[in-house]
């Protein structure tokens, strides 16, 4: 049963692909890749506080052979408008904002469908201006959702509460951080 429904997104997303590329011809043996943008904030309730603003870009290879994908998320956050103002600060005050970046990755996760997509769950890797984050390495799960008229257009990104550890949901929130899959 796993195996038919795994079978069905990966047909799905070969539809994507090739509903994209006009002429391409979508191989089940060869890796499929999809990439997007995020363009999501994270709550105030964050630590240090926030709302955050988050933006970047991500990408995505599928390995149908073993039904396994890597996934990997390249960010920027600062603090958001809604922070500024909340807090009576200079706008203009760029060091205020908190800049900073991140590199997220999880490696051969397997693949699970769910309903209208499908979804990666794993330990991520994540950096911090470069160097290993202090909530590294941290549960993460990445849904990629869709409609009838685009199968898979939606990535959202929600950090998982360990039972033990670091807690990157405490920087990042727990709540989805939202973004969109842009073409192949």
């Amino acid at each position: 049963m796993k195996s038919k429904r795994f079978s069905l997104v990966m047909a799905s997303i070969a539809m994507l692909i090739l509903s994209w590329s006009p002429g391409t011809v979508a191989r089940a043996e060869q890796p499929l890749y999809l990439s997007g943008v995020i363009n999501g904030f994270s709550p105030a309730s964050v630590t240090p506080p926030g709302p955050w603003e988050v933006h970047g870009t991500w990408s995505l290879m599928i390995d149908p052979h073993s039904q396994t994908a890597d996934f990997s998320a390249d960010l920027t956050m600062e603090r958001s408008d809604l922070w500024v103002s909340a807090n009576a600060q200079d706008p203009n005050n760029t060091a205020l904002r908190m800049s900073h970046t991140h590199h997220i990755a999880l490696q051969h996760v397997k693949i699970t469908t769910i309903p209208n997509g499908f979804q990666l769950s794993g330990t991520a890797t994540i950096t911090k201006d470069g160097s290993p984050a202090p909530f590294n390495p941290a549960p993460l799960q990445v849904d990629f959702t869709g409609g009838t008229s685009l199968l898979i257009s939606n990535v959202a990104l929600t950090f998982l509460n360990p039972s033990t550890g670091n807690n990157a949901s405490v920087h990042f929130g727990s709540l989805p951080i939202l973004g969109v899959v842009g073409k192949p």
